[in-house]
């Protein structure tokens, strides 16, 4: 390693620079060493792919998840463990393929060993560590990926010292979402504590069992029923406000604003039910403010792996689809009840809204509500996402937003609220330049607003 004790500040962290971008090129080489032993076999299997990743491929964004591995490590015990992850979810070795304007996902075998990407960052220090990955980080998980022939992951094991490393995952959002994170932290490491002799039996829903379901379409609900009970025409109406209001804002940047609302001495403070309704309170008062409007129209995040009796919590995959939903101001409990039995509904009658706008197989039987949902989809959605209790790694990708530049993000407005402790933290991501103070302005009345009202209740 280069001398470095007598560069200056700059000079070091171009150094730094220089040498993060060797093992970011180095990390991308065994990569396509790991891809090319995966997917050079013939493939044994082609199954469409779902509609939210059909969308996906117009509005590409990166994903994926970090392990930390806190003790001495069995690399040969560790690589089997992660080769039994490669054998149970298949599109870990899968690729999306085109023939004739249709798009396929190509299975390949399961591959009977593998060699495990890695890289030994143990001769730095720690605070020299921390820069390496402040580069490597967002160019592992942002770096777009080929979109046909090619996995759509990337994974290394960085050894930082003999009882520290950190497996990285990155993933293209089109295999994977926050749930898939959970399935595969939770099998990586019972498998790697818990070594099975044998393979396990796979599990009976793979991914293209969720897709050929959802591709069948709702059950047991018509286009008019579904209408009236999602309020489709005035979700559509609200979304025309909000496009015309947002039309000549300059789209060239991104807007990214955090808040923090700490309700540790209101009743009742920090129980799960009660900060999700919060967090709703707090979207409805923030838009319907900036906005000017008394509706306001919300993409819910759903897990999207319920329908009827079928489920797929064990599946890997990007299962992920937004209800959409209209906040008005009232009775609280009203709203969460009326919000509550739309979610039920969507399961009991195995709705998926991505199906009905992407799948153009819908349209002749849903036609109004598919015209006002793709509509809505192609104006500026408000995509409303409650992550629940904060994740211990979220600090590793919080490194990849930077404010004020163009944020790798869909022409969407996000929303998104975890709780840490007793305290809502609110990332808010506008596709479009807007005056920060005027944000700080809405989110404190907002705030004040709510906090009020807590009190008043107690």
């Amino acid at each position: 390693m280069t001398d470095d004790s007598e560069l200056t500040n700059p000079e070091q962290e171009a150094l730094i620079q220089h040498q993060a971008e060797e093992w970011a090129d180095n990390i991308a080489d065994l990569n396509t060493e790991w891809s090319t032993h995966i997917l050079d076999p013939d493939t044994i299997g082609q199954y469409p792919l779902a509609p939210v990743q059909l969308y996906h491929l117009q509005h590409p964004v990166g994903s994926g998840m970090s392990i930390r591995l806190d003790s001495y490590l069995n690399i040969p015990r560790l690589t089997a463990a992660i080769l039994r992850l490669i054998h149970r979810h298949e599109l870990l070795r899968s690729a999306i393929m085109k023939s004739d304007e249709t798009w396929t996902w190509g299975l390949k075998p399961a591959p009977e060993h593998i060699s495990l990407p890695m890289v030994d960052l143990s001769e730095y220090p720690v605070y020299i560590q921390q820069r390496l990955l402040s580069y490597m980080v967002p160019k592992l998980y942002e770096e777009p990926y080929e979109q046909t022939h090619a996995l759509q992951y990337r994974i290394v094991l960085i050894r930082l010292n003999l009882r520290e490393q950190l497996l990285l995952l990155p993933c293209s959002h089109i295999i994977f979402d926050a749930t898939s994170g959970g399935i595969l932290r939770r099998q990586l490491l019972d498998e790697y504590h818990h070594p099975q002799q044998a393979l396990q039996q796979i599990e009976a829903n793979h991914y293209r069992d969720y897709v050929e379901h959802i591709r069948q379409g709702p059950q047991g609900i018509s286009d008019q029923q579904m209408n009236k009970q999602f309020r489709l025409q005035l979700f559509g109406e609200n979304n025309d406000l909000i496009q015309a209001l947002t039309q000549n804002c300059n789209h060239a940047v991104s807007t990214k604003y955090h808040w923090r609302l700490d309700v540790s001495h209101t009743p009742e403070p920090g129980q799960s039910a009660n900060m999700w309704s919060l967090a709703l309170q707090m979207a409805y008062q923030f838009f319907s403010t900036y906005f000017h409007i008394s509706e306001v129209p919300l993409w819910m995040t759903n897990y999207g792996r319920q329908y009827g009796d079928q489920n797929y919590f064990g599946t890997v995959g990007e299962c992920i689809d937004h209800i959409p939903i209209v906040l008005q101001e009232g009775d609280i409990a009203a709203r969460e009840k009326g919000i509550l039995a739309q979610l039920d509904s969507a399961t009991r009658h195995h709705l998926n809204f991505f199906n009905l706008m992407i799948n153009a197989d819908m349209e002749e039987t849903y036609p109004d509500s598919s015209r006002i949902l793709k509509k809505g989809l192609e104006q500026l959605p408000i995509v409303f996402n409650y992550l629940g209790e904060s994740r211990e790694d979220s600090a590793l990708f919080d490194q990849m937003d930077a404010d004020g530049e163009k944020l790798s993000v869909n022409e969407a407005i996000f929303f998104e609220i975890r709780h840490v402790g007793k305290v809502l933290e609110i990332s808010l991501i506008l596709p479009y330049e807007e005056d920060r103070q005027y944000i700080h302005q809405i989110f404190q009345a907002a705030s004040d607003r709510l906090l009020n009202a807590l009190t008043i209740s107690q």
